[in-house]
């Protein structure tokens, strides 16, 4: 079954923040975090003052790179609920000093889903749906775009590109091929 969130940010947003619930296997709710979405992250990871808090049991250890090196940190199973109540049953984490951030979510919630990242001047927009809907290409929505809009032109009339020239002299050999 399909599930989303969209979230609208004020103004040019530079970091995607949610609130997340850590829950135990039971689903049962433990603690809300906010979860900075990390698509550098390969792995997501909790603060490990929040493992601290919780009484988290380590499961293994891994060794991951970090913008201080390559260390080698617990891992741990968790129940996550994104919003919209989006449920990531079995999330396994890495228990990792943060600073400010509660949790990182990374690739592994991410490419579960679809992430799409929208900005103007006023407001940024982050939406997540999983499963995906669509592998989206944006060069190909371009060339299509542009295709359409030099359909209709004559070869004698001026090109739509803003050369001031005839369609046949610019840009007729690009839409022609």
């Amino acid at each position: 079954m399909a599930s989303a969130f969209t979230i609208k940010f004020p103004k040019n947003n530079r970091a995607i923040r949610t609130k997340v619930s850590i829950c135990d296997k039971n689903n049962k709710e433990l603690k809300i975090v906010e979860g900075l979405w990390d698509t550098g992250a390969t792995i997501s990871s909790i603060n490990i003052n929040i493992v601290e808090e919780l009484g988290l049991i380590p499961i293994g250890k891994i060794k991951t790179s970090t913008a201080n090196g390559v260390c080698e940190v617990f891992t741990y199973y968790i129940n996550v609920i994104l919003p919209n109540n989006l449920p990531v049953k079995g999330l396994l984490v890495t228990g990792t000093n943060l600073g400010n951030v509660d949790m990182l979510i990374g690739m592994d919630v991410i490419s579960m889903g679809q992430l799409s990242i929208a900005s103007d001047d006023n407001t940024t927009v982050a939406s997540f749906v999983v499963p995906r809907l669509e592998m989206k290409d944006f060069i190909d929505d371009l060339k299509r775009m542009d295709r359409a809009a030099f359909k209709n032109i004559g070869r004698n009339d001026k090109c739509l590109c803003g050369s001031g020239k005839k369609y046949k002299d610019c840009c007729w050999d690009k839409h022609h091929r």
